[in-house]
């Protein structure tokens, strides 16, 4: 499965970035997300509300304020990014 958005927010990328700079800020931006558990080098196991399964991902690509990017492993297995592109009032993400 492939989800791709595309938003402006009219805040700096440094403030968008501490929401996906680990698996473990996740929660803060997404209510389904319940709290974090580290898992140890750098995997983190992020439970999603009413689904048995967590997803387990780990950072790949850290380049703060620019991009991040995961490699998801256990039963969600794939890749995710996030990139952060300047715009004159904000950002795009």
């Amino acid at each position: 499965m492939r989800v791709d958005f595309c938003e402006d927010f009219e805040l700096p990328a440094k403030e968008i970035y501490a929401y996906f700079r680990t698996p473990a800020d996740w929660p803060r931006l997404f209510g389904s997300f319940g709290p974090t558990r580290d898992l140890g080098d750098g995997w983190y196991a992020v439970p999603l509300k009413s689904f048995p399964f967590p997803l387990v991902a780990k950072n790949t690509v850290d380049e703060p304020d620019q991009r991040v990017k995961w490699v998801f492993k256990g039963f969600w297995r794939g890749e995710g990014e996030v990139g952060f592109a300047p715009m004159p009032r904000g950002t795009r993400v």
